[in-house]
């Protein structure tokens, strides 16, 4: 997902093109289920780690928080990425100045 994102996002600077709305709106969407990913897999090497994972020092922990707080960024938080696609796939109005 990422790499097609960037090779779209390359592509467009390249050719000094303006990107559709729905493909910059296809690559928030890309980065939003991106981020879903690398929670789920830190979340799963979190459960792994055991009791030590609870140790604020234990580098787990720390990873494991600031992949939860980055995924909670509206550019890439999941359920907005997902709806603004959904959206624009249904020739409505993203309601996001960000695009």
């Amino acid at each position: 997902m990422l790499r097609r994102s960037v090779k779209e996002l390359e592509a467009s600077a390249a050719g000094s093109t303006r990107m559709t709305v729905e493909q910059r709106t296809r690559v928030w969407r890309d980065a939003g289920a991106a981020s879903r990913l690398i929670w789920e897999a830190v979340d799963l090497l979190a459960g792994a780690s055991g009791g030590s994972f609870a140790y604020a020092g234990n580098s787990m922990n720390r990873l494991w928080r600031d992949v939860r707080v980055a995924g909670l960024h509206g550019g890439i938080y999941t359920s907005t990425t997902m709806e603004l696609f959904g959206r624009i796939l249904c020739g409505k109005e993203p309601n996001t100045l960000l695009l």
